[in-house]
Parts: structure tokens; sequence; C-alpha cells
């Protein structure tokens, strides 16, 4: 890691809601047949809800870990604002990309001063971990969560 576990946090980030973007604008303006076709037959739902709620779509989407790629491209075939579409990347991008960042120069740290393995079971690296496990269920913790508020049916 050349940047350092913040620094890096900024520039993977940018780095990823460029991407986004590019991936989204491709969507729109030159692969709309095939994305609106791939949408029309697996996520019809988004379409609907992107024009409706498009940042939250977006946003809880990209924090649960839905693949990158599809959902750029779905996105551009839809009519989401892009405004509402980038808002909800960066702000969903932000939780696995500290924690990438912070995980990997947290490990380059430590194994520059390793000696002996005790030296692995730092906060530094066992944080991460525990929150990467827990990012996992937290889908299932928001629905039940929203379920118990009558918010999904």
């Amino acid at each position: 890691m050349i940047f350092g576990k913040f620094e890096g946090m900024l520039y993977n980030l940018a780095a990823d809601s460029l991407g986004a973007s590019i991936s989204f604008y491709l969507g729109r303006y030159f692969l709309h047949g095939v994305a609106r076709g791939f949408l029309e037959t697996r996520m019809p739902w988004l379409d609907r809800k992107a024009t409706e709620e498009g940042f939250s779509v977006i946003f809880y989407l990209r924090i649960f870990w839905f693949p990158f790629i599809v959902l750029n491209y779905a996105a551009g075939a839809t009519k989401i604002r892009f405004r509402d579409y980038l808002l909800g990347t960066v702000l969903g991008l932000l939780p696995p990309v500290f924690l990438f960042t912070y995980f990997v120069g947290a490990m380059k740290e430590v194994l520059a001063a390793y000696r002996r393995p005790a030296d692995l079971l730092t906060f530094d690296l066992i944080f991460p971990v525990l929150l990467l496990v827990f990012s996992f269920f937290l889908p299932t913790l928001l629905k039940r969560l929203r379920k118990g508020r009558g918010l999904v049916p």
C-alpha cells in the first residue's frame, strides 16, 4: 500500500466511484439495449424503484455486496438521476472501501514489524475482519428491522 490507510481509502473511493460512473454512462448511452434487456428480464423491479427511490436503491445494493459491474450497467439503463446514483454509490462504497483499505494497510504495518504469531492479534487486524463478517449479516438484520416497522411486506 503506497498511500497509507486513510489517504489510500480516499484514492480507492475516488477510483471506484469514477469506474462506477463510467460504467453507468456506458450502460445509459452505449449499451442501453443490452442493459435494458437484462434489466427487464432479470431485475424488472429495479427500474421502478430506481425512478422512485434512486439514492436508497443504489445505497442499499452497494451495502449488500450486489455485483458491482452488474449494478453499474443496470442502473445506467434505468431512469435514475445520475446525482442519486453517484451519491448512493459513494456512500454505499464507504464501508467496504474502508474495510479493505484499512485491513491491507494494517496488514502491511504488522508484517513489516512481524516477529511472532502473536503480532497478528492486533486491533488493527481483528477489527476489520470482525466488521467484514458482520457486514455479511447486515442485510438480514436490516430486513428484519424493516419488517418489524412494517416497511417490508
